[in-house]
């Protein structure tokens, strides 16, 4: 269930990947796509989040052989690469940039019970709309050469 929910979602942020000309907009893509996996469906969470409580079993291998096979990560890091060839980015280590982007994104969600809590949040929807924009404004602004 998780490697096919998941399976649907890389196929999404693949086609952001190959159908946007802009380096800004896959950003976008891709945290509309996280919020869509994982802002969905609670059950989801709290599934993954006991199969990471056991990072040598096999869903944790299902899931990364699932992602690193997609060609996603791969394709990410040349776009990354070609704008820093250009001069877009500063330079960075661009795998280290994306592990952020993916744990900016994702640990929100991981992390909601004590963020609602801690931060007095009281529409999770319109927080999660907000966050999508506010984490891809971060992510580029600190990458992008100014």
């Amino acid at each position: 269930m998780i490697t096919e929910h998941l399976r649907q979602k890389i196929n999404l942020l693949q086609s952001h990947i190959e159908q946007e000309d802009n380096f800004e907009d896959v950003f976008k893509g891709a945290a509309e796509t996280y919020a869509a996996l994982f802002g969905s469906d609670s059950h989801f969470i709290k599934i993954l989040l006991r199969e990471l409580a056991n990072p040598d079993g096999k869903v944790v291998y299902l899931i990364g052989d699932l992602i690193k096979k997609s060609q996603v990560p791969h394709n990410l890091i040349n776009m990354m690469d070609s704008a820093k060839a250009s001069g877009k980015l500063r330079d960075i280590n661009i795998k280290q940039a994306l592990m952020s982007f993916i744990t900016m994104n994702i640990g929100f969600f991981l992390m909601y019970p004590i963020l609602k809590q801690t931060f007095d949040i009281d529409d999770f929807n319109d927080t999660v709309e907000k966050r999508k924009s506010a984490v891809v404004d971060l992510f580029l602004n600190g990458v992008l050469n100014k």
